[in-house]
């Protein structure tokens, strides 16, 4: 057919070392450092984070490689920063062919080899650019947005201006043979499991050529987990249901009908880090079950969709938050003059620009939302932690938790993420390895990054490095081995901006 697999052949897999170490890799969406203990903010009700850094390390300047989830997760997931992983957004992912930024608006002629349907959401170019990639014959691709349409040409004779179209030459495959962090572990010969969001959750694998889709890698990236091992399309599976979207008739605000436990009532819509507790409980007791019977060490990855939007949680976690009228908010709630436009996101829940302050009620009630959803989600990061004792492998599993990027809740004009201010880029991290006594309970100051993660389970766990892979980040072992010691003397962030208006920099926070 001329358009081989473009999915390369992994090495085999090694049978697995009993005696190295498991990980249970915790990954929550949204969730910034303000927490209790070691990060200062103990009017955050999360018992279950506080008595999980108790017995860990804290990393309290820990950073993320961009600050929006896709992105970062393709950083952290494959131990490379962006520059190297070319994710900057929700459309491409490292298995896909890389065609470079395509030209706008521009109709490319020549020999057409063939006229392909993709996807019309999300990563409709990206899959354009890799059915050309792997298409032997293939010198260039033009992609219709409106129809959905893919034309892959042997040759291109002209260039037409025309609306609604992107084209590119072919592209090269340099990081769809990459071992991403769980399947290292897989290649191990670890029984490698997931439930809830881990890679981003838009679900790939529709196209003539395999692994392309979406924007996103199928089913959270098959060649990471163990067969039947994770989730399969988590949107279906624990939807985030909007505080509007209820079959029980009209409601007004987040606060769902519910068990303190999480089992909603009169037969509303779930809560979705219910259902990923639940999954996670089942798959990492099969996991601790296997490991007793047959020794197989497990990789357990974990991931909780809240504080996230919408923020829907059960109504008695209400209790652990003073009125919504006693809530602070931010001490800056606009962008100073000073700052440069483009320093800053819109649109995002601010309204209207960052220069005018949400109203302060509005606020309030986002914060105090916010925070409920922190206390909700950790009683779940509870439930998997708990279970890890229970099963006998609290002595024998690295822990690992952090989020992918922060939040902001209003400092700087600035809500959700988008953004390189500190709220939007600094994580809370604790790494619990309880071998190693001397690193319970410490906080560490020194500067880490997400992209430091990967190197660093796999020097703790003795599995080893990656074959002929070299990976962006650095081992964490040496601060865990050695408290108050370091790394590195910097973290790197970055975001990528398309202001709507070239010509007018004071308006550049619109992107």
């Amino acid at each position: 057919s001329g358009e081989p697999d473009p999915r390369p052949e992994p090495r085999p897999v090694k049978p697995f070392n009993k005696d190295n170490k498991n990980v249970l890799y915790i990954l929550v969406d949204d969730l910034r450092p303000e927490l209790p203990g070691p990060f200062g903010q103990d009017y955050i009700y999360a018992p279950n984070i506080k008595k999980l850094a108790s017995e860990g390390t804290a990393f309290v300047n820990a950073y993320c490689q961009q600050a929006v989830c896709s992105p970062s997760r393709m950083s952290f997931l494959s131990g490379r920063r962006p520059d190297h992983t070319k994710a900057f957004n929700f459309i491409n992912h490292i298995r896909q062919a890389d065609c470079g930024a395509p030209d706008v608006n521009l109709l490319y002629t020549g020999e057409i080899l063939s006229n392909l349907t993709v996807l019309s959401r999300k990563g409709g170019s990206g899959q354009c650019c890799t059915s050309c990639t792997v298409h032997d014959a293939c010198q260039a691709w033009s992609y219709n947005m409106k129809k959905s349409e893919c034309l892959l040409l042997s040759s291109v004779t002209g260039r037409l201006p025309t609306p609604g179209y992107l084209s590119s030459y072919t592209g090269v495959y340099n990081t769809a043979n990459w071992t991403t962090h769980p399947q290292h572990y897989y290649l191990s010969g670890y029984h490698t499991a997931s439930s809830g969001k881990i890679f981003h959750t838009e679900e790939g694998g529709i196209g003539p050529a395999p692994w392309i889709g979406e924007g996103m890698p199928p089913n959270q990236d098959p060649p990471s987990w163990s067969p039947t091992g994770s989730m399969q399309e988590v949107n279906a599976v624990a939807p985030m249901w909007g505080c509007q979207d209820t079959n029980v008739g009209p409601v007004t605000n987040c606060q769902v009908d519910a068990t303190v436990e999480g089992n909603v009532r009169n037969g509303d819509y779930p809560l979705c880090d219910k259902t990923i507790g639940d999954d996670a409980v089942h798959r990492l007791s099969m996991a601790m079950q296997n490991k007793d019977a047959t020794g197989q060490p497990f990789f357990m990855a974990v991931g909780f969709r809240k504080p996230h939007l919408a923020f829907r949680f059960p109504a008695p976690w209400m209790q652990h938050y003073p009125n919504v009228s006693d809530i602070k908010i931010a001490a800056h709630p606009t962008l100073d003059p000073s700052v440069p436009p483009i320093a800053s996101h819109n649109p995002c829940l601010q309204g209207p620009s960052p220069y005018v302050p949400m109203p302060t009620a509005e606020a309030q009630q986002l914060r105090q939302y916010y925070y409920t959803c922190v206390s909700w989600m950790d009683s779940q990061v509870g439930r998997v932690l708990d279970l890890l004792e229970q099963g006998g492998h609290d002595n024998d599993t690295l822990v690992v938790f952090h989020s992918d990027h922060g939040w902001s809740l209003g400092e700087h004009g600035s809500w959700e993420k988008f953004t390189e201010f500190e709220t939007g880029t600094r994580v809370p991290l604790i790494i619990r390895a309880p071998w190693l006594r001397q690193a319970a309970g410490q906080v560490s100051h020194a500067l880490v990054e997400l992209v430091d993660i990967y190197p660093t389970t796999i020097d703790l766990t003795g599995v080893g490095p990656v074959p002929n892979e070299t990976l962006d980040g650095v081992s964490l072992g040496p601060i865990l081995r050695t408290p108050g010691s370091s790394v590195k003397n910097y973290s790197l962030s970055q975001y990528p901006r398309c202001p709507e208006d070239l010509g007018n920099v004071s308006n550049y926070w619109k992107n």
